[in-house]
Order: structure tokens, then sequence, then C-alpha cells
């Protein structure tokens, strides 16, 4: 990208080539004291495109899995058939606990290891509130279930949130 700046600035312009790049030299000694410079490699760049990839494709499938099972739930809960509510959510939990599982196993591209340990742990968070979930609804508790649910809502976008800002679009947005 210099070198197409550098080409088009010889013609027509006052200041030569040779010029514009000792102004640009000039300008990168003075900046570099004081503005630390990001350099992302095309290897990191590539490494993090594969990995948000196949967790979209993981979280895809598991949006697809879970959505018939929400519905399911709202009848449970409006026929106040709490085993039956427990029952469904102990697959979907089982089921939750295997995505995050395969989740956490993709290889964190270099310098994102961070980011991604604060996206699976706060989808972690949001697999336990589905764990509390289950017993409030196989005790009968439904004043502790909604408490819980509000939770799991809360936990959900902000995993949902986290994912988001890393560049994943399935993830958290089931």
């Amino acid at each position: 990208m210099l070198g197409a700046s550098l080409a088009g600035c010889g013609s027509g312009s006052h200041r030569t080539t040779a010029t514009v790049a000792r102004a640009a030299a000039t300008t990168a000694a003075r900046t570099s004291s004081t503005t630390p410079v990001v350099t992302v490699s095309a290897a990191v760049t590539a490494a993090r495109a594969r990995l948000i990839a196949r967790a979209d494709a993981i979280c895809a499938v598991a949006n697809a899995h879970v959505a018939p099972v929400n519905s399911e739930l709202q009848e449970d809960g409006e026929r106040s058939q709490y085993a039956a509510a427990a029952n469904t959510l102990r697959s979907v939990l089982a089921y939750e606990r295997g995505v995050l599982t395969r989740l956490q196993a993709l290889p964190a591209p270099e310098g994102d290891e961070e980011a991604l340990t604060a996206i699976w742990n706060a989808a972690a968070t949001q697999v336990e509130d589905v764990s509390t979930l289950v017993d409030n609804f196989a005790k009968g508790d439904l004043v502790e279930a909604q408490a819980t649910e509000s939770k799991l809502q809360r936990d959900y976008a902000a995993y949902g949130q986290l994912a988001r800002h890393y560049g994943m679009s399935n993830c958290g947005s089931g």
C-alpha cells in the first residue's frame, strides 16, 4: 500500500518519491517512540478465520438442535409440567456440555487465548445456568426457575456479545 502511494506522488506533485519516503521515515521514527505498533500476521488472521468458521459451524448445528426444544419448554412451562421441563432441559444440558467441550477444543490462534477463554467461560456460565434451571424445575420451584431463567438470559447475552465481538455470528445467537 505504501508503494502504491509513493508511486503516484512524483507525478504532478512538488514532492518527489524520495522526499515522501524521507517524510514517512521521519514520521514513523517520531511516532514509534509514542505509539505501539500492532502487527497482525497473515497466519494469525487465517487461524482466527478458521477458528471462527469452525466455531460458527458447531454453534449453527447446536442452534438448530435446540430451537425445537425452546417451544417445547414454553408449552411445558405453560402447562406447569415442571418434571417434563426438567427432563427436556436435561437432554439440552447434556447436548450443550458436548458443544462447549467441542468449542473449547478448538485451537486458539496465537494471541487470542485470553479472548477465547473469556468467550468459553461465558458459555460455561450459561450452561451451568441451564443446570440450575433443571434443578429448579425438578423441585417444582417456579420462583427460583424464573430467577434462574432471567440470569440465564443475561449470561447468554454476555456470551453472545463476546462471541460476536470476536467475529462469530452463530455462537451466542441461538
